[in-house]
């Protein structure tokens, strides 16, 4: 060995040693990364046993491909009726009890109507008499008013009314 030799082996000998000994320590003292033991569906894990009852099975229907239909052949909804009133509106002037969904809906009711918002094409009010609607606040041509939930659907198909739909929630005075 000459003198340049042993002198880059003193000054790098201890280095080396050095990284040699950090990478087997750190080697010896990593432990493996295991996966959370399997757990059967039927096996309750501690802590989080839960009272539910199992999934039910579904039946499957097979269609066969020459039975399948295509959007020509769906009878149109209902709605088409009253196009221009909302749909759970529409929901509710069909159901069997609809007072009750109107108030499960979060609606005001009042007797036999639910307070609705109508957007009209002028600012004339005079033809809402012959629905039976209570006119209440009106801010140029949209009106909020409690109208009888039979005439909803009428009401949505005259020239004057352009839409009917639920009004925005707002905090009670």
């Amino acid at each position: 060995m000459n003198r340049y030799s042993r002198r880059l082996i003193g000054v790098l000998g201890p280095r080396i040693a050095l990284v040699v000994l950090l990478t087997f320590m750190t080697a010896c003292s990593a432990q493996p990364v295991s996966s959370p033991p399997a757990v059967s569906p039927q096996t309750p894990v501690k802590g989080m046993e839960q009272d539910a009852p199992p999934t039910p099975e579904f039946d499957t229907t097979e269609v066969e491909p020459d039975s399948q239909l295509s959007p020509g052949d769906l009878e149109p909804s209902e709605q088409s009726t009253c196009p221009d009133l909302d749909s759970m509106l529409f929901q509710i002037t069909q159901a069997p009890d609809s007072l009750d969904l109107a108030e499960q809906l979060q609606l005001k009711v009042k007797e036999d109507k639910i307070l609705v918002l109508l957007i009209l094409d002028g600012e004339d009010l005079d033809f809402l008499q012959d629905y039976g609607v209570e006119v209440g606040k009106q801010v140029g041509t949209q009106v909020q008013a409690f109208v009888p939930i039979d005439q909803l659907c009428d009401l949505a198909n005259t020239t004057e009314v352009l839409s009917i739909r639920p009004p925005a929630q707002a905090v009670p005075q």
